[in-house]
């Protein structure tokens, strides 16, 4: 009970900060629901710029989420090329999220690969952002394994506070108490230069079904600054995902 205490408490501590955080910007969660039978992926977008926040996430078929710009016409082909791409994937039992392009290669070399998201990162197919702020890299994958099993990664590619070099953070998790899970996001907060994500993945509470999980979590995030999330439920035992979406933009249209 102790050891469970300190658990809720930890987690509790971080959604509060999390709550407090103006700016996260993108924000990845992963980890276990309340009855220890879904995986959970979470992803969230937040923006200071007008193109960053005129975006929406889109539900393709399959569990493929897309994040779409609203207008073209209002942002470079430079800006487009990095705030629209494939957030989730997935392919029978491999999953994937990320911030970026790299999503669909997180997805395939979880798939091909024994080395999963160390494949990535230690063939130097990718860095942070090539954009004014040095964005992190994140990237999320679950795989199914057999007998309720599951193994879980997590992979941040940050500069360097040394140079322009990359900093690459692995994690590897395949176990995570129900109800729990952990997270990591793009930025520490607010600011000019915009402080990065520091440390570990942080650990988060996943309390109630999918409606409370997703709601909690755009409910926490600072309201000027937040555009979309989406949450990926994944049936350990089936494979079978659903999949929640909420866009600004639709509730703004909507009042």
């Amino acid at each position: 009970m102790e050891e469970l205490f300190t658990l809720e408490q930890n987690a509790q501590n971080n959604f509060e900060a999390l709550r407090k955080n103006s700016y996260p910007g993108r924000f990845i969660g992963i980890g276990l629901d309340e009855t220890g039978t879904n995986l959970i992926q979470i992803y969230a977008i937040m923006g200071r710029s007008p193109g960053s926040r005129g975006r929406r996430f889109e539900e393709l078929n399959n569990g493929y989420i897309d994040v779409r710009v609203l207008d073209e016409t209002k942002v470079s082909p430079q800006e487009l090329a990095l705030i629209q791409y494939p957030a989730m994937a997935q392919k029978g039992k491999y999953f994937a999220v990320s911030n970026g392009a790299q999503t669909m290669d997180a997805l395939s070399r979880s798939m091909n690969s024994c080395y999963g998201l160390a494949d990535i990162a230690y063939r130097d197919v990718w860095t942070y952002e090539p954009d004014e702020n040095t964005t992190a890299r994140i990237t999320a994958t679950s795989v199914l394994l057999d007998n309720m099993k599951y193994s879980t990664e997590i992979l941040l590619l940050q500069k360097s506070v040394f140079g322009n070099t990359c900093v690459k953070s692995l994690y590897k998790c395949d176990e995570f108490t129900p109800g729990f899970g952990v997270y990591v996001s793009t930025y520490d907060g607010d600011g000019n230069p915009l402080p990065t994500f520091t440390g570990s993945p942080r650990l988060i509470p996943f309390t109630g079904g999918q409606d409370m999980v997703t709601r909690k979590f755009w409910d926490a995030l600072n309201s000027e600054n937040k555009v979309s999330i989406v949450s990926k439920f994944i049936d350990i035992r089936t494979g079978e995902s659903t999949v929640q979406i909420i866009n600004k933009h639709e509730l703004e249209v909507a009042k």
